[in-house]
């Protein structure tokens, strides 16, 4: 009678380490996958405070405006370009212009009659706010959101409705799979001309 000895075969270990990698191989996709959904929704989280930051100045600093002071400009992208002035005070009387506490640090500074701000998309697909002079020089400009991020056309929208601006704000998909994401909020001017 022969014996048989205690452990695997050779024909066993080969389908057992088969079988391990396998499972490994499925185990590190997965985890991949995972990493890689993750980083989407913090960027599309990221992306959307950014929209709802930027919708909130907007809205605040065109509530203060009057229609009169309001101008929209189609681009040649179909994004509109809209350029307003806000109440200032100079030296106690009220004016329009702009008012920014980034220009410096006193009111006289801060505060510059017949300067307009301006939200525009700039070739990257940005949503900047630019602070124009009475030159119609930029003085300043600073990336309010991220709109583009592929070849998809970004967007950016405003329309006088009689009663309210309607404002639209279109975020372009950063996934294949989805629409992106749209705002549209209305505002209601001051109109005291």
């Amino acid at each position: 009678m022969k014996q048989r000895r205690a452990g695997f075969s050779l024909v066993e270990t080969v389908i057992a380490m088969g079988g391990f990698l396998v499972v490994a191989y499925a185990l590190v996709v997965t985890l991949d996958i995972g990493r890689d959904t993750e980083q989407l929704v913090r960027t599309g989280a990221v992306q959307n405070r950014e929209i709802r930051a930027a919708s909130r100045r907007l809205v605040d600093e065109l509530r203060s405006s009057r229609d009169s002071a309001i101008s929209v400009t189609t681009l040649a992208d179909g994004n509109h370009e809209l350029t307003f002035m806000v109440p200032i005070q100079l030296a106690g009387v009220n004016s329009w212009g702009v008012y920014d506490r980034s220009l410096g640090s006193d009111e006289a500074s801060q505060n510059h009659e017949d300067w307009q701000i301006r939200y525009t998309v700039d070739a990257q697909g940005r949503l900047v706010r630019q602070l124009i002079d009475e030159q119609a020089a930029v003085q300043t400009q600073t990336v309010v959101a991220q709109l583009a991020t592929s070849d998809a056309a970004p967007g950016f929208q405003v329309e006088d409705s009689g009663d309210v601006w309607v404002i639209t704000i279109t975020r372009a998909s950063s996934s294949t799979q989805g629409s992106g994401e749209v705002e549209v909020f209305h505002v209601q001017t001051r109109n005291d001309d």
